[in-house]
């Protein structure tokens, strides 16, 4: 897929342009979901997440790319890592005073219960 080799390009550049890199393994694993490879598309994330942890981030895309593994854990039945990945979500919300994702997280967590 284009969306990963772009992805891998940006990652392994000497201007280390984490954003860019983040944003094409994003977009894969949003087309790996929509395909039904749910599994391959968390791996997409993980690896987005990483990519965001180590580079400087903004916290409301910290936390976007957090709440979408949180969704597609959930997918796939793992209710424990969707809930520890929407708290971090929360977190990076609440550091980003993002209150529309906060409130949407917070229902989100609320039907894990």
């Amino acid at each position: 897929m284009h969306y990963l080799r772009s992805a891998d390009i940006a990652d392994r550049s000497l201007e280390h342009s984490e954003e860019v890199a983040a944003l094409g393994l994003e977009l894969a694993a949003d087309v790996e979901a929509a395909n039904g490879h749910v599994p391959t598309a968390l791996a997409h994330l993980e690896r987005a997440l990483r990519i965001r942890e180590r580079g400087r981030s903004p916290p409301a895309h910290l936390g976007q790319t957090q709440f979408r593994i949180a969704q597609l854990a959930l997918d796939v039945h793992d209710a424990q890592r969707a809930r520890a990945m929407a708290e971090a979500a929360r977190a990076s919300y609440v550091t980003a005073a993002a209150r529309d994702n906060i409130a949407e997280i917070d229902k989100f967590l609320a039907r894990l219960k």
